[in-house]
C-alpha cells in the first residue's frame, strides 16, 4: 500500500510540498469521492461478475451502487451488515451471501469490496475468500479499497493492482497475433471504449483486453499476452502498467483521444511502438481520411460556434479534456476550474491554457464575476454548478447528461459540435430566463 501512495510516474512523486492524488486522507478532510467508489467504478461494467459490497447499508457508496444497478445490470449486492455483525463479526453472513450469489447468477468472478467499517472490524477477508473459492469453484477476489485510504483515482489504482495479483495470467487466449494490445482506462463508458477499440483496430491492431470498461472479465485473465498496454487518460493505472512490464515484459504508453490532433498523435504514437512499415503507412492513410472527412463535416458548425466564449467547471472531472475540442471548434475557452483537480490534471490544463489568453480559477469565489466580466456565452458544468448559469442567464451544458454520447475520437468532435450548437440555440433558455410578466 505504501508503494501505491508513491507512484513514480506521477509528476508530483517525491514532492512533499504538493497535495496529490496519492496522498493519504486525514480525519476531517473533505472529499467528494472515496477509494471504494473508484474501485467499484473501475470494475463494475463486467457483467459476468458479481460485485459484493461488504458493508452496512449506511455506506454512501451502497446508495451509488443501487442507482447503478438500475441503469446497468443486477449483479450488484450489499451485505447489509447490522450492529450485531459489526460487533461480533460478519463472517457467517459473508459466507452465506457468497453461496447465494453463486446460486443466483453463476458468476465467473466475485469481487468483494471492503469498506471503511469492515476494514476496521479486522476480519481476514482474504482467508474467507480463499476458503470459499475452493468450496464453490468460483474465483473470489477481495478488493481492499476502503474509502478512507484515498480518493477515487487511488481506488482505481488499488483495484488494478489486485487484478495483477489475482486474475491476469490465469488463462491463455485461443490465438495470439503480433499486433495484440490492451486498453486501460479509469472511467470510460462502454461507448467510449468501443470508439477506442474501433480506432485502434482501424489501423491494423487487435484489442485483446479492455480494463476499466468491458463486457466480460475473461479477457483480463489472458491480458499478459498483449504486445503493448495503451493507457487512455488513465494516470492512476500507470502503476499497473509498470507492474505488467516488470512481470510480463509488456511496454506501455499513455495517450489521449480528446480532439482531432490528440487522436491523430495517439494513433501515430501507437503505430511507432511496433516499428512496422506497413502498420505506419496504414495509420497515415486512416488519419488523412478521417481528418479530411471531419474538416468537411465541421464546416456546418463554423458560423454558430466561432469565437463563442466558454467557461468550464467540472470539479476536477477531466477539466482539461474538453479544452482541445473547444479550441478545434474555434471557440474561446476563457477559464477552467481547479476545484478537486489532481496535480497531474492541473499540469495538463496549464499546458493547454498556457499562452492562449486563458486561466484557471476557484469557482466558489470567482465564477459569477468571470461570467459577467468576460461576457461568457456558455458554461460547461455538472449538475451541482448550473446555478451560476441560471443566475447570470446564460446557456449551460450539463456534461453529466450529455455523457450519454461520447466525445472521443474524430466522430466525438462532431458529436460535441452538434450538442454545443443545439445548446446555444436552444429557445428554452430564453423562455426560462424571461422576466415574469407580473414583475414588469
Amino acid at each position: 500500500m505504501k508503494e501505491l501512495y508513491n507512484e513514480s510516474s506521477c509528476s508530483h512523486s517525491g514532492d512533499k510540498e504538493k497535495k496529490n492524488i496519492c496522498e493519504r486522507l486525514h480525519p476531517g478532510s473533505s472529499i467528494s469521492d472515496c477509494a471504494l467508489e473508484g474501485a467499484f467504478k473501475f470494475l463494475s461494467s463486467y457483467e459476468d461478475c458479481a460485485h459484493l459490497i461488504y458493508s452496512s447499508s449506511t455506506c454512501f457508496t451502497t446508495t451509488f451502487i443501487e442507482k447503478s444497478s438500475q441503469q446497468k445490470h443486477s449483479n450488484y449486492f450489499c451485505s447489509n451488515l447490522d450492529l450485531n455483525d459489526i460487533i461480533f463479526g460478519g463472517t457467517s453472513k459473508l459466507m452465506f451471501q457468497l453461496d447465494r450469489i453463486v446460486t443466483l447468477c453463476q458468476p465467473k468472478v466475485i469481487f468483494i469490496y471492503i469498506t471503511c467499517v469492515t476494514s476496521l472490524i479486522g476480519e481476514d477477508v482474504n482467508a474467507i475468500a480463499q476458503q470459499k473459492q475452493h468450496a464453490l469453484g468460483v474465483r473470489i477476489v477481495p478488493i481492499l479499497a476502503a474509502g478512507f485510504l484515498g480518493v477515487e483515482n487511488f481506488g482505481a489504482r488499488i483495484a488494478s493492482m489486485t487484478l495483477c495479483e489475482h486474475l491476469i495470467g490465469r488463462k491463455e487466449p485461443k490465438e495470439i497475433t503480433p499486433y495484440d494490445v490492451n486498453l486501460l482506462s479509469c472511467d470510460a463508458s462502454l461507448q467510449e471504449m468501443k470508439t477506442y477499440c474501433a480506432l485502434i483496430e482501424s489501423i491494423g491492431l487487435r484489442v485483446l483486453t479492455t480494463f476499466g470498461s468491458g463486457d466480460s472479465v475473461e479477457p483480463i485473465m489472458y491480458a499478459h499476452k498483449a504486445k503493448l498496454n495503451i493507457l487512455i487518460s488513465a494516470k492512476p493505472l500507470a502503476t499497473m502498467a509498470r507492474k505488467m512490464e516488470k512481470i510480463w515484459g509488456i511496454p506501455w504508453i499513455q495517450v489521449s483521444f480528446f480532439g482531432k490532433y490528440a487522436t491523430s498523435d495517439a494513433l501515430r504514437t501507437i503505430a511507432e511502438v511496433f516499428n512496422d512499415g506497413k502498420l505506419s503507412r496504414n495509420t497515415q492513410k486512416v488519419i488523412a481520411f478521417e481528418e479530411k472527412k471531419l474538416a468537411e463535416q465541421l464546416e456546418l458548425f463554423k458560423d454558430s460556434l466561432y469565437a463563442k466564449k466558454v467557461l468550464i467547471n467540472l470539479q476536477g472531472t477531466l477539466s482539461w479534456a474538453y479544452i482541445p475540442l473547444l479550441r478545434e471548434l474555434d471557440m474561446h475557452v476563457v477559464a477552467t476550474s481547479i476545484e478537486n483537480i489532481t496535480e497531474d490534471d492541473k499540469e495538463q490544463a496549464i499546458r493547454l491554457l498556457l499562452g492562449k489568453g486563458m486561466f484557471m480559477y476557484e469557482p466558489e469565489n470567482e465564477q459569477m464575476d468571470i461570467i459577467e466580466e468576460e461576457k461568457i456565452d456558455l458554461l460547461i458544468t455538472n449538475s451541482d454548478n448550473v446555478y451560476a448559469a441560471v443566475q447570470t442567464k446564460i446557456p449551460f451544458l450539463n456534461i453529466e447528461k450529455a455523457k450519454e454520447k461520447n466525445y472521443v475520437g474524430y466522430r466525438g468532435i462532431l458529436e460535441f459540435a452538434y450538442i454545443l450548437e443545439n445548446t446555444l440555440k436552444n429557445p428554452l433558455f430564453k423562455i426560462v430566463y424571461r422576466e415574469a410578466p407580473w414583475l414588469g
